[in-house]
Order: C-alpha cells, then structure tokens, then sequence
C-alpha cells in the first residue's frame, strides 16, 4: 500500500533506471543466468518491516531478448528509439546517478515510531550524483539510498536507522522476492516469477490465527496493513478534497472487492465505486459514529436511514462485524464472510479495476490519461486471477495471459507508453 501513493517518486528514478538497465541487458543478454537458490546475506535496519528485491537486471535481459527475438514489435523499437534520442539532450542522463545497473533493486520500508519509510537501495559506482537531482539520497561507501516518499528532513534520522542493522540469509529464487519482518523475525515471505505466458505468485507464512475476509467476487484482494495506512499528506493534496479526519493510520487489514466505478446521473457527487469493503482496526472502532463524521467533513448532501447512507441516487450500506471490524458496501446491504488462516488473497477478474459506468465525457477525459490508458490495455490481455491452497503454509495465486500474448512484451508497452 505504501508503494501506491508514491508512484510519482518512483517515476522520476525509473527514467533513469530502466534505459541503464537496457543498455546494459542488450550488451549481456547471452551471458549466463546465476544459479537459483544462491544463498546471500542481507543487511537490513533493526525496524524493518518489509524487505523487497528486484532481480532487475535478469529481468530486463528476459524481456530485451523476448522483444528483440521473439515479439519484434517495431512500435516498441520506435519508442525506444524515440526515448534514446530524447535522453542524449537531456541535461541529466542515466549514468550520471553513478549506480550498478547490474546489481539488484532493493525496496526496504522501516517504521521509526508511528512513522513509515520506504528507501530503495542499490549498489553504486562511485560516490556523488552529477547535476541536479531532487529526490532526496544518501551514500555510503558501496550504496545509494533513494527516499521515495518522505521529505529530505528525514534523511540524517533514515541514515542513522542503516546503521543498527541485523543480517537475514536469503534464498535467490524469482524475479521478485517479498518478504515482510516483526521485531526482526520473518512473519512471511511471497516470491514472484514472471513468465511469458503467466505471472506466478507463491506465499508462504505459518500463522494460525483466523482472519476474517470478504467471500471474493468481482476483483478481490485482502491483504495485512502492518502500520496502517499512510495517506494524509497525499489527501491535503487533492482538489476541493477538506482536509479528513479518518483513522486510516489505524486500518490493520483491508478486504475488498471491487466492480468497477460508476458515475453519478446527477451533480449531487461525482460518482461511487462499486465496492464491498472491510476494514479491521488496532482498536475498537463503531461504524456508526465513524461515518457520520465522515459524511459531514465531506459535506456531502446525504440521507442515514437504518444503516444506509443515501448520496443522491446512490446507497452507501454500513455495519458492524465486531468491536474493531466494520463493513462498508455501495452494492450489498448484507456481507458473506468466510475465515481464514492466510491473511493476503486474490482473485478475480483484474478488468474490473479500470471499468467505468455512466462514464460519458468525464470517462473520454480519463481515458486519454497514458498511465490509465496503458494500464487498461495491459489488464485487458489478462484472464481471470485464481488463488489456491498448496498446504497449510503456502498459497499460489496465477495471473494468466490470453492466448496470443506475451507477459514480458505487455510490461515493457505499459512502462514506455504510460511513463514518456
């Protein structure tokens, strides 16, 4: 979750990153592939919650040499073409971020008190950055550490924070690898391999305790928030939004699912997605009370009646589940509910995330949007998501392609026609 409000940080490093990395991957793309299972040892902050590693380099050979040999769009070489072209003018360019382009991309999110930071860490070349740079950094001998979604004030304690660390021996096995810490213990780990045809998911995490989640329809997701989530300071960013003051710091797990947004027939709101939503809290949290100050923060014209807030022709349905868990729904008055041991689940048909209803004019101008645009394009080419049971331990979510369609060829389009 902290990943999504920080997307136009990481933007502005990826420009960078990803046509070093190509360069670099066309040069090497017949070299040999570093053994599975490997075993390293990680050095992480003592508060470290989630660790994230990006095998970037073997990535981006994979799917220079599917382009290159397989696919062979010329639309794509164009682009790249294009972008190449534009970056020999720029007064910055990728080499001057002094970085190992062969080396793996690191997310790690630390929590120093009610605070969560997310830095990325890679390998550098020589110490210093040329020319201007604006996202806020620090060094040391060997490393660079990007701060993706905090001010440059915090820089100095983050540093401090690398500096009381413990060391975790990891197994190299997927593209990706995920894993999430409590007091420096390994609470769960996921691992992820992009293939041609599919894009594989694996979890494993030995907990016993039941969780409650939505039974899944439409798109579903349920997933842990550790430290609650942080979106305040985007909020205070937003247009004619008032400043709210809801518990999100306070959210501990989010099971949703989703059907796509539906615009208003009249102007009394702009519209509503078409959500089933749980929301489970660190305290105890009544539903009832919670939005009412909501509603009138929002000053919204509404009507509650018997559990159900009417916003012009559209009806938002609440209730209580327990002392901290309450439900909240525009479809369904009534949730089904089933529990389960694993806490993170998806399914479904991923279509549905960018489905808009009565969208008229407003959906023309959204549509014209590239990162909306390339996005619906790519999750047009995907089947339904499954989710599976392997053992008591271990869960396997497969999100397919259709046929005729290339996981590696329809990442690359997203990130060259949605970000330049």
């Amino acid at each position: 979750m902290y990943l999504y409000f920080t997307m136009n940080k990481v933007k502005e490093i990826s420009v960078f990153v990803i046509f070093g990395l190509i360069l670099f991957a066309i040069n090497s793309i017949t070299q040999k592939k570093p053994s599975e299972n490997q075993e390293t040892s990680i050095s992480l902050p003592i508060n470290t919650v989630q660790y994230t590693r990006i095998e970037s380099f073997q990535l981006l050979k994979k799917i220079i040499y599917n382009e290159i040999f397989v696919v062979k769009d010329q639309l794509v070489f164009e682009k790249i073409n294009s972008i190449t072209k534009n970056q020999v003018d720029n007064d910055f360019s990728a080499s001057d971020l002094n970085i190992d382009f062969t080396a793996p991309l690191e997310l790690i999110t630390i929590c120093i008190g009610k605070d969560i930071f997310s830095i990325i860490r890679i390998k550098s070349t020589k110490k210093g950055i040329e020319g201007e740079f604006s996202i806020p950094f620090f060094e040391t001998e060997n490393e660079k550490f990007f701060l993706i979604d905090n001010s440059k004030k915090n820089t100095l304690l983050i540093k401090k924070e690398f500096l009381k660390s413990f060391n975790f021996l990891i197994k190299l096995k997927r593209d990706i690898s995920i894993f999430n810490f409590e007091n420096k213990k390994l609470t769960q780990s996921s691992t992820i391999s992009i293939q041609q045809k599919q894009i594989k998911i694996a979890l494993n995490h030995n907990q016993s305790k039941k969780h409650i989640l939505l039974k899944d329809q439409g798109f579903h997701f349920s997933l842990p928030v550790k430290k609650g989530i942080e979106v305040k300071e985007q909020l205070k960013k937003v247009p004619f939004l008032p400043l709210l003051n809801f518990p999100f710091e306070k959210i501990r797990h989010i099971s949703l699912n989703y059907y796509g947004f539906k615009f208003s027939d009249n102007d009394s709101i702009i519209g509503i997605p078409k959500i089933d939503l749980l929301l489970t809290f660190n305290q105890k949290t009544k539903v009832d009370s919670l939005m009412s100050n909501l509603l009138k923060q929002l000053n919204v014209n509404y009507v509650i009646d018997n559990n159900t807030v009417k916003l012009g022709s559209e009806n938002l349905y609440f209730s209580q589940i327990n002392h901290k868990t309450i439900y909240l729904s525009s479809q369904n008055n009534t949730p089904s509910i089933v529990k389960s041991n694993n806490p993170i689940k998806l399914s479904g048909d991923l279509n549905l995330l960018t489905k808009l209803e009565n969208a008229g004019w407003k959906g023309m101008l959204i549509e014209v949007i590239p990162i909306f645009n390339s996005t619906k394009k790519l999750l047009r080419t995907t089947k339904k998501v499954t989710f599976k049971k392997v053992n008591n331990a271990s869960y396997e979510i497969l999100i397919p392609l259709k046929e005729n369609k290339n996981v590696y060829h329809e990442i690359l389009k997203l990130v060259l026609f949605s970000s330049f």
